[in-house]
């Protein structure tokens, strides 16, 4: 049963590290997980693995040459699993993104305490310590509960904070997180702390719950549970499984989401130059008044279309699903705005944007892909409005953001999106238009885009009849006011 559950934890803990080994709350969680596993891991060891070895073997001094093993892999478990459960809270409060600078030094701080510890109670003396001291019992219980509270209050804050800013309709996924994980933890903080320290000083006979730790397997196994349904169905932590329907008898299945992401920028920026070629066609057949600058105008779209996807083309990489930010330096909002509703008005001329931006706004970014995401932005909004319309677009600085200070706006006077739909209009494949000439790409790699560049994208409102509004902020460091 140990080895079965040891098994499981450390699968576990390598799931939640690989969903995304960049995310420092990832990181630091899987750390953690790693420590707790030590607990059940050396208990596995000790009764199961060592045991049979012995036996099997004719090694009869294992089990003493392990000793020295297990008392290093406890003093593991009581000493680094809380506090770095406490780095992960720092980074889970957002801590990081306010206090950059400072969260080194915090970090150290939180292992000062052990490695003081460790010189009053060395790691390899830790079984005694265990079986006859009282102020090992009554030092660990604080030191532990300690850190299990100051996690609880940083994730406290971190659920707080993605309460403010999370869009209607949204889950708060910090509060899930919480939920699932808290209760392993403090169950085994008040099963082997708890209650050996009153057993110790005599203030309870406990002798027969010193072993109720172990039943902190079956919540686990609980937790695992949730936490595999939660991947199936709305994701943890980052991780999600998700299916998809190819055709496996042709080659399209191999190709993955970036290569489709590639197909969809292109299909729009061919519809331009088709359209400029045919109306560059009807100019020189009738020549009229006028109609130079309108093929300058259409030849300066054509060339912005031939650049832009040469530079797109030079930023994906087909081998992976990732999204390359290049030459990345201020730029200015209007002008990235401006450019994308010059292309989508080329394809609905009687759309229109009403950008309220003020003209010094710029964010450092790849404009490229900043671009592109408004293009699509803005070409969503055009179809929901029936192509008829103008479009609001505002862009701002919110002082009361913590982690996102320049936030954009986009408002169309379209149908809306069904409520159910809301949280879905970011995944790949997703589309209420015809699924025969639109892949349903367009959000989600705008998604990607934003994600690269530190920010978020979300649905601010949508009303049925009355349109949507799509938010996109970026955090404090990409965004500036040009002198």
């Amino acid at each position: 049963m140990q080895v079965a559950f040891s098994a499981a934890m450390l699968f576990l803990v390598t799931l939640f590290y690989l969903s995304n080994p960049k995310n420092d709350i990832n990181r630091w969680f899987s750390v953690s997980g790693l420590f707790f596993s030590t607990g059940v891991i050396k208990e596995a060891l000790l009764f199961d693995v060592i045991p049979w070895l012995s036996e099997a073997f004719g090694l009869p001094g294992l089990e003493a040459g392990f000793a020295p093993v297990h008392a290093v892999m406890t003093w593991m478990v009581y000493t680094l699993s809380t506090p770095t459960l406490a780095v992960a809270g720092i980074y889970f409060a957002c801590i990081d993104k306010e206090q950059p600078k400072r969260v080194p030094y915090y970090i150290s701080a939180v292992f000062v305490p052990g490695f003081v510890l460790s010189f009053i109670f060395p790691p390899l003396h830790f079984i005694e310590f265990q079986l006859s001291s009282k102020l090992f019992w009554a030092t660990y219980t604080a030191y532990n509960f300690g850190f299990a509270f100051l996690h609880t209050f940083l994730a406290s804050r971190g659920i707080r904070i993605e309460m403010k800013m999370k869009s209607k309709g949204q889950k708060n996924v910090k509060l899930h997180v919480v939920r699932v994980l808290m209760p392993p933890m403090f169950y085994w903080l008040v099963s082997v702390f708890a209650v050996h320290l009153l057993n110790i000083f005599g203030l309870l006979d406990l002798t027969r719950l010193l072993d109720l730790w172990q039943f902190n397997v079956f919540i686990v196994l609980i937790c695992i549970v949730i936490i595999i349904i939660s991947v199936f169905r709305d994701g943890f932590m980052g991780l999600k499984f998700v299916t998809q329907q190819s055709d496996w008898d042709t080659h399209m299945s191999s190709i993955n989401l970036n290569a489709a992401n590639a197909i969809h920028v292109l299909n729009t920026h061919t519809v331009n130059m088709k359209s400029s070629i045919y109306l560059l066609g009807k100019y020189n057949e009738s020549p009229r008044a006028g109609s130079s600058e309108k093929v300058s105008e259409r030849l300066e779209i054509l060339s912005n279309s031939i650049t832009y996807l040469e530079n797109y083309f030079d930023r994906i990489k087909f081998h992976t699903q990732s999204i390359v930010l290049k030459d990345e330096s201020w730029w200015r909002v209007t002008e990235m705005l401006g450019e994308a509703e010059t292309s989508v008005r080329s394809i609905y001329p009687g759309v229109s944007a009403a950008i309220s931006v003020p003209e010094e706004d710029a964010l450092f970014c790849d404009r490229v892909h900043v671009t592109e995401v408004f293009v699509n932005i803005i070409k969503n909004a055009a179809e929901a409005m029936r192509e008829s319309g103008a479009i609001e677009i505002t862009g701002e600085y919110n002082k009361a953001q913590l982690r996102y200070k320049y936030q954009l706006q986009f408002r169309d006077h379209g149908g809306g999106i069904d409520t159910d739909k809301v949280e879905d209009v970011f995944k790949p494949y997703s589309t209420s238009k015809n699924k025969e000439k639109n892949l349903g790409l367009g959000l989600s790699y705008c998604r990607s885009v934003i994600i690269a560049h530190g920010g978020r994208i979300y649905v601010t409102e949508s009303v049925q009849g009355e349109g949507t509004t799509i938010g996109i902020d970026f955090p404090a460091r990409r965004a500036k006011r040009l002198v």
